[in-house]
């Protein structure tokens, strides 16, 4: 028994090894996986928010050329 002490504890101390390496490498994968959804949700933040400024300066714009018509109406 006291010679196979050893051994299991060789073994036991690789697979220790093994499952340490595999975490770290999932957890740079998440972490590489997160970078890319937050990047990803940062792309599409700025889109909407820039279709949002343009919808506000269309509407913004077509209210002034609704007063202007009003105005040349009153005008005529």
């Amino acid at each position: 028994d006291t010679q196979k002490l050893p051994e299991e504890l060789a073994r036991i101390e690789k697979l220790y090894t093994d499952i340490e390496t595999k975490f770290e490498h999932e957890r740079q994968e998440y972490e590489k996986t997160i970078a890319a959804l937050e990047e990803q949700s940062e792309k599409r933040e700025q889109k909407y928010s820039s279709l949002y400024d343009t919808i506000l300066k269309l509407q913004n714009d077509y209210r002034q050329k609704e007063l202007d018509f009003v105005q040349q109406m009153d005008d005529a």
